[in-house]
């Protein structure tokens, strides 16, 4: 009987070992995540503060982009665009037949824009044309054949 009951009481203080040892790792790796998070946000800080920091000693601030507001505000016309067509009492025939009307109205006022830009471009590129002309003859396009 007492080596069985030895025996017992040296898996019990092995199973308590074994417990205590567990939870000291888990406690450890706990310490070791909230230290690490901890690193990485102080060092996100001590960026922004740097960079912001820097900015204030010589009299400067960021400047936000003046594109940001003016795509909300065109994401947000789009969408209520869409929330009022799909939200009117109109039949879905209806509905086909303006959508077609808006995109192609949209499809012919930027090929008229582009045409206008095709345009503009060409009467500034003319002056530069003219230069390159080498004794009465325009000089070839790469890809092109040179006119005698």
């Amino acid at each position: 009987m007492t080596i069985m009951s030895n025996a017992k009481d040296a898996a019990e203080h092995a199973t308590d070992a074994i417990k205590d040892t567990g939870a000291s790792a888990k406690s450890s790796l706990l310490d070791v995540g909230v230290q690490l998070m901890r690193l990485f946000n102080d060092a996100r800080a001590m960026e922004s503060r740097g960079v912001e920091s820097l900015l204030g000693r010589v009299g400067l601030q960021r400047q936000q982009s003046a594109a940001v507001p003016v795509l909300w505000f065109a994401a947000g016309a789009a969408v209520a665009t869409g929330a009022t067509l799909l939200l009117a009492p109109t039949s879905g025939a209806e509905l086909r037949k303006k959508l077609s009307g808006m995109l192609s109205s949209v499809e012919k006022s930027a090929s008229k824009e582009l045409q206008e830009i095709e345009t503009s471009i060409g009467s500034a590129l003319h002056p530069v044309a003219k230069k390159t002309e080498v004794d009465g003859h325009r000089a070839a396009a790469p890809n092109t054949p040179a006119k005698s």
